[in-house]
């Protein structure tokens, strides 16, 4: 081929390939990249509900958010992408708030494809390259826990965004984006399970127009518990209760002892409207010198209690129970009949008077009875006298038992037992001296401050119980501001100037060949 059809077919090929490169190759590049590698810096305040004061306390945080591509299946380009808080006034990650997720990824559009990463998303994960001036449907990654319980559906977990404007940050142009979302259901107080927790969040960011690169970022959101009336038994009741004095039984003598007794709720349903706790009633015996665990003063039982009353709800093992099991949220100034489990029958508690103890304002009740009956109770089972005096001090916002003192015998009589006469004689087989170990009650009285105040201060009540509120810090802002610059200019060249150089190339080759033509022939 001689020269001049050389810059002939140089020309058209130049000429072809201008409407090539800006709108089959520059669109191509158009994506995230394959070797995507980024970590942005936030600045905020983390503020975090206290139980014990009931206020919030916040601290000052930084977040790390780095994001990389991992691989690509199908169309589809998987990233990783880790969260870290730190408590700069402790200088230390927080542990429980970190996060590691794996999203699935359309690169050319940004969107969450199902089916792909470790939750199935949708709407955007970031803004496209080439971001318009219209509304995005963006997924909220502070929703997955909830949309992976079930709490909440594909589509509460995504919210809107809305193009609100031009703005110069750091003197290149990007459109600004505001979203928000209100009330959001996500599942329970985990310290207060009956408490329905919400969210709401409000976002703004700006991205650089042909990149999609988000170079500023500001979002605030909070939780709020809203509770229910609190003059209940917890669903997560667990009590673990240290007791010690003196137990002699028929045949084995007097023994100082230590009795632990821990109570927890296992199941929860409903009866009637009703919601009944399934506790379950452990209580271990030990002898206080040698260690060695007494196993007739040792059991467990099952309770079904209405969580309202604290009354005993039916039948365990065909024993029709009465009475409270233990007293309830809301105590009053009355006599309650209450399930004696040193017998497995109901005993009276009498409200004696109020009395403070330790500075906390309580109710004393007290058993007194000396009385003839069947002893159903393991190592026992035998009619018996019983005679007992068993005083408790109760928190009456809580019915927290505060402490306890029990005297108590079993008498037989026996020509009873071996004739069925009654005789005048009694011979005790069975002494129990019991209080609580100053531990416990020191414990009591902590616990049933703190869950009076709870009561009476968040009872029906709505109140913020998290609160993270935070924005890009300067150095990312400057980091993202470059990158999205130089990115920006590289698809600005590729697009128009790389396109318009090869035009112009090619269409000066074409009239350099066509005067070369055009003298050859004429001469």
């Amino acid at each position: 081929m001689d020269k001049m059809n050389v810059l002939l077919v140089t020309g058209i090929v130049l000429i072809i390939m201008s409407p090539i490169i800006s709108f089959i190759i520059v669109p191509s590049m158009k994506k995230l990249p394959d070797d995507f590698n980024q970590t942005l810096i936030f600045e905020g305040k983390l503020g975090r509900f206290n139980e014990s004061t009931i206020e919030m306390k916040y601290t000052d945080v930084e977040i790390t958010r780095h994001v990389q591509a991992l691989e690509k299946k199908d169309d589809v380009m998987l990233f990783r992408e880790i969260i870290t808080i730190k408590d700069m006034e402790k200088n230390k990650e927080i542990e429980e708030l970190a996060t590691t997720k794996i999203l699935g990824i359309n690169p050319y559009s940004s969107e969450n494809i199902e089916g792909y990463g470790d939750l199935d998303r949708i709407g955007h994960f970031i803004f496209p390259v080439g971001t318009e001036e219209k509304e995005y449907l963006l997924w909220n990654n502070d929703l997955d826990d909830a949309y992976q319980q079930g709490y909440i559906t594909p589509d509460e977990a995504a919210y809107i965004v809305y193009y609100k404007g031009e703005e110069d940050v750091g003197g290149i142009k990007t459109y600004k984006f505001q979203g928000w979302q209100n009330d959001v259901f996500i599942g329970y107080l985990p310290d207060i399970p009956e408490a329905k927790l919400f969210y709401s969040c409000e976002q703004t960011a700006w991205s650089e127009v042909s990149t999609g690169a988000i170079v500023d970022m500001h979002k605030h959101w909070q939780q709020y518990a809203e509770f229910p009336d609190l003059h209940v038994l917890p669903e997560d009741l667990e009590l673990n209760i240290k007791m010690e004095g003196k137990l002699w039984i028929f045949f084995q003598g007097r023994k100082n002892i230590e009795m632990t007794r821990e109570i927890k709720v296992e199941n929860v349903y409903m009866e009637d409207g009703e919601k009944v706790l399934v506790m379950r009633d452990e209580t271990n015996t030990y002898n206080k010198a040698s260690g060695e665990k007494i196993d007739v003063a040792c059991k467990e039982e099952y309770h079904d209690v209405y969580a309202k009353t604290g009354e005993e709800a039916r039948k365990y093992n065909e024993v029709e129970r009465q009475g409270i099991f233990t007293f309830p949220s809301g105590t009053e100034k009355k006599d309650y009949l209450m399930w004696n489990t040193e017998i497995n029958a109901p005993s009276t508690a009498r409200f004696i008077k109020t009395e403070d103890y330790n500075g906390v304002q309580t109710y004393l009740f007290e058993i007194d009875e000396d009385r003839r009956l069947y002893d159903s109770t393991s190592g026992i089972e035998k009619n018996v006298r019983y005679i007992t005096k068993t005083k408790y001090w109760v928190e009456p916002t809580t019915g927290y038992v505060i402490d306890m003192e029990k005297e108590s015998k079993k008498k037989i009589n026996p020509l009873h037992i071996s004739l069925g006469i009654r005789g005048i004689f009694w011979f005790d087989i069975y002494r129990l001296s019991l209080s609580f170990k100053s531990e416990s009650i020191s414990e009591n009285i902590k616990n049933a401050v703190q869950q009076k105040r709870q009561i009476q201060e968040l009872s029906n009540n709505k109140v913020k119980v998290a609160e993270l509120e935070y924005q890009m810090n300067e150095k990312s802002i400057n980091e993202s501001v470059e990158e999205a610059g130089q990115t920006s200019l590289l698809i600005f060249f590729s697009q128009n100037i790389l396109s318009a150089i090869h035009l112009m190339v090619g269409i000066v080759l074409i009239i350099v060949w066509l005067r070369r033509y055009l003298s050859w022939h004429i001469l």
